[in-house]
């Protein structure tokens, strides 16, 4: 799995997700297999565990907070999956899209002034084009918080294509 962190929403809001690519693959021994099903409502239960269990060991005098997302989140955290990818260009072009995506392209920015801007994102509900005008410091702000901190990662590779896996597959491996 590839994943990857994104702080920011399309109207530069800070929007913490993560973006992963999934492989239709399980690896057992040195064998490779297709994996027939994946089971999301399994997945939004287990990110919702792994998060909170992870957020509970930076900050055990927020359990009791953290404790109180099962109740209100009872079907798990949310997990937007799109269908199966089968196209490799495609695949490496979302991949590419995703991997060091600036908060903001150059090419929505409408007009700069000497202390205005007006810019514009397409809104995620209406999907209309929404415009926004508003003053150069509070536009940078909003970007400048989506600067990493240094040697911040926000890609990571897991399984088959971390750098280092404890059992490469060796050369007999097969897929069906």
């Amino acid at each position: 799995m590839i994943s990857v962190v994104h702080t920011f929403g399309r109207d530069l809001k800070y929007n913490p997700h993560i973006h992963a690519l999934v492989p239709e693959i399980k690896i057992r021994g040195q064998e490779l297999g297709k994996l027939n099903y994946f089971n999301y409502q399994s997945l939004r239960k287990i990110w919702q565990y792994k998060l909170i269990s992870y957020m509970m060991k930076k900050k055990p005098h927020k359990k009791k907070e953290y404790s109180s997302y099962y109740k209100r989140y009872p079907k798990g955290f949310y997990v937007y999956a799109e269908g199966k990818m089968k196209n490799a260009k495609k695949s490496a072009q979302y991949i590419g899209r995703y991997l060091a995506r600036p908060a903001m392209a150059e090419q929505r920015i409408i007009d700069i002034s000497e202390n205005q801007i007006t810019y514009w994102y397409i809104d995620h509900h209406s999907k209309k084009r929404e415009e926004v005008q508003e003053s150069i410091e509070s536009f940078m702000g909003k970007l400048i918080m989506h600067i990493p901190a240094k040697y911040q990662k926000l890609v990571r590779r897991y399984g088959i294509y971390a750098g280092r896996t404890p059992r490469p597959l060796g050369t007999g491996a097969t897929c069906p």
